[in-house]
């Protein structure tokens, strides 16, 4: 019995302003099921324009998007899921005083109806059997670790069943073992088939996880690699046009000559909304 051909999704001449500033000039970009493709370029670099449009939350200006060979139109958030491609955003979207549960209904309502909670939580719990994801729905969401809220988004979308599954810097506020469980799960759904993009800056989690690494600078394809033809020294070379890896890190000047000091900073510690101790 001949397999199934993978599914694939292809960019074709997208271009997206924002007023002066040509945020994507032209990008062109495939994607195939069954691999994990990271999207990878410095702050600025049209990481998040890209999965902004392709999950409907911008509207491109020209080009082209194919999934499975038809053209399709994303106009919306809406159009996004009808063609099957979720976006799991950088921060949480979701209200605190309501359980999981409650969430996830909430947010699913418009476009799936569920007629009882026992079948969300079947669904759930299937969900959690095959890609390693648990989540309490009865918990509510004030007192979830950052981690467990991202759970949370990646089961929104999963119950969805896309075909595409983008994550955007989903490590951002991770720690090293909560890291591996998200590159666990994320070989799973590479595994199941689906097309996995996952956008970043960091260029170790590019060359620990991905199949194929696209390098994004200024708004600009530079190119899309397969890993085995990368290494560190080659991305910064690409991501940074050429520059040695030493004129990239920055050299303190002292410019000013005085010894009265202009600014005194001293014991700051600050805890970001999630309970982590961001400065110390």
């Amino acid at each position: 019995m001949k397999a199934a051909a993978p599914t694939t999704l292809f960019i074709s001449g997208l271009k997206k302003r924002f007023g002066p500033i040509i945020a994507l000039n032209n990008i062109s970009i495939k994607f195939f099921g069954g691999e994990i493709h990271i999207i990878l370029g410095e702050n600025g670099a049209g990481k998040t324009t890209l999965a902004k449009i392709l999950s409907g939350i911008y509207r491109l200006d020209e080009g082209e998007i194919y999934l499975n060979s038809k053209k399709i139109r994303i106009r919306n958030t809406k159009d996004a899921l009808k063609n099957g491609i979720a976006i799991v955003s950088q921060y949480p979207k979701l209200i605190e005083e309501l359980t999981v549960g409650e969430n996830l209904l909430l947010a699913l309502d418009k476009y799936r109806y569920f007629a009882t909670s026992s079948k969300l939580i079947k669904e759930v719990e299937d969900i959690s059997r095959k890609y390693g994801i648990s989540i309490d729905l009865k918990k509510h969401v004030y007192s979830l670790s950052f981690s467990e809220r991202q759970r949370v988004e990646i089961l929104k979308a999963l119950l969805l069943n896309p075909t595409v599954l983008i994550l955007d810097e989903p490590t951002t506020l991770l720690s090293e073992k909560e890291k591996k469980s998200l590159y666990d799960f994320i070989h799973r759904l590479k595994e199941s088939g689906k097309i996995v993009i996952v956008i970043t800056h960091k260029i170790d989690e590019a060359l620990d996880i991905g199949d194929r690494i696209t390098i994004l600078k200024g708004g600009n394809v530079v190119g899309t690699f397969p890993r085995k033809e990368l290494d560190k020294k080659l991305i910064l070379e690409r991501m940074f046009g050429g520059e040695s890896i030493e004129h990239i890190n920055l050299n303190v000047t002292h410019i000013i000559d005085s010894k009265e000091a202009i600014l005194i900073a001293r014991n700051i510690s600050v805890i970001d909304d999630y309970g982590y101790k961001i400065l110390r």
